[in-house]
């Protein structure tokens, strides 16, 4: 039995569509189509069954599903398990643009020279995506902006990242020492989804303040590179946008008075099975990063 064919069940499986299974594997749809005929042939019982543009498992397919996961997953272990004995192992890490922009680049910095052998993939994705990496095995270790209910897995909290204006540099705001929410007023507004509290924040905006966002972005690098070019003001955590301010792109002002002058980001990992010992390290160093900086504060 061909792993690649299992990989192929497993996308389809997962994806309900062998359109969207060839896409995740870089694959032709007629591709996808003979793995999985191929090993339906090996097993002597069709896996699938089509329902108009919707394809679901058949119940052999469904009695199938848990073996061929842990098969893959084996091999999987298995070959980490030979890289780890030269020190040469792989972190999957799931986190959101913002999460990753605050955190990852201290610790990748510091995880590399204490492992230089050690490789690290980084795959985006918003909080719940996210924890579905984890559940599904695609990321061990996840850094989230939204605290969500997902039994297999577990959620800590790991900091709390003030919430700061974003201005460009020669902006009126930039100068001012004190600000409050009215100084606001007049000014063009560019929203920045940065998670727990945003729309509550925005709602408060609007109702207190009447602003309302000329743009509003799904992510923080596009927003900051738009306040950088003088189309407007905006706010972030300040640690997602700190390597902008070092680059002297935009500069940062703290607002009194604001309903959510924090943001929170969590470290989220599977509750079963053991990380690889590459894994485990990327996570004693997260935490000890993060015990230091809390005692610091």
């Amino acid at each position: 039995m061909e792993l690649q064919n299992l990989e192929a069940f497993l996308h389809v499986a997962r994806e309900r569509s062998f359109t969207r299974a060839a896409a995740a594997l870089f694959l032709t749809q007629p591709s996808v189509t003979a793995r999985i005929q191929a090993l339906e042939q090996e097993i002597g019982r069709p896996l699938f069954e089509r329902r108009g543009r919707t394809v679901r498992l058949t119940e052999a397919g469904e009695a199938f599903l848990p073996y061929a996961q842990r098969a893959l997953e084996l091999v999987q272990e298995g070959a980490e398990a030979a890289r780890e004995t030269e020190g040469r192992g792989t972190v999957l890490v799931g986190a959101t643009v913002s999460a990753a922009t605050a955190l990852l680049p201290d610790l990748l910095e510091t995880f590399r020279r204490d492992r230089p052998g050690a490789r690290v993939v980084v795959r985006y994705g918003h909080s719940n995506e996210v924890m579905e990496m984890l559940r599904d095995g695609l990321a061990d270790v996840g850094f989230v902006v939204r605290p969500l209910h997902e039994p297999l897995v577990t959620v800590e909290p790991l900091l709390t990242d003030d919430i700061v204006l974003i201005t460009p540099p020669r902006h009126p705001l930039a100068s001012r020492r004190r600000l409050a929410p009215r100084d606001l007023v007049g000014h063009t507004l560019i929203s920045m989804q940065w998670g727990e509290g945003f729309e509550e924040f925005e709602r408060w905006l609007q109702q207190e303040l009447g602003l309302r966002s000329a743009i509003e972005v799904d992510g923080i690098p596009l927003g900051v590179i738009l306040v950088s070019r003088g189309m407007g003001v905006g706010f972030a955590p300040h640690r997602s946008v700190a390597p902008y301010v070092r680059a002297g792109m935009v500069r940062v002002r703290t607002v009194r008075g604001l309903p959510t002058p924090h943001r929170e980001v969590f470290l989220a990992l599977r509750r079963a099975g053991r990380l690889s010992g590459t894994a485990q390290a990327f996570v004693d160093l997260v935490r000890r990063a993060f015990r230091r900086q809390a005692q610091a504060g």
